[in-house]
């Protein structure tokens, strides 16, 4: 494996750990009825406070950014996109059975997920 590779595998690698630990922290203030802190389907800010709370929106390692948080409290459903500015896509998201709810073409099941598009 050549060193540039192995870079890009490990920005790959923080980049959806930092998405998977805030699509917790999503779920956790949806869960308690709590706003995000950015209007739905907007860029949130690296260091903004998710719910109030102290725990705050990741700076993802350049070429990787959020570009969409998606939410909505009565459902509990959000959707979370990170992009590599290139092919890579990084999905986190949740909706109920039933809610009608798809994400990139996928059908909510009522199970929280993270799917891996490009890599």
């Amino acid at each position: 494996m050549s060193l540039n590779s192995a870079r890009t595998k490990a920005k790959d690698a923080a980049a959806t750990a930092s998405v998977g630990s805030l699509a917790k922290a999503v779920q956790m203030c949806l869960l308690s009825n709590t706003n995000l802190g950015i209007g739905s389907g907007a860029t949130p800010t690296a260091g903004q406070p998710i719910c109030g709370g102290s725990e705050t929106y990741p700076a993802l390692s350049s070429p990787w950014s959020i570009t969409n948080v998606y939410w909505e409290v009565s459902t509990g459903y959000y959707w979370i996109r990170a992009v590599d500015g290139g092919s890579k896509i990084f999905l986190c998201y949740y909706a109920a059975v039933g809610s009608g709810w798809t994400t990139d073409g996928i059908p909510a099941d009522g199970t929280y997920k993270c799917t891996k598009i490009g890599f």
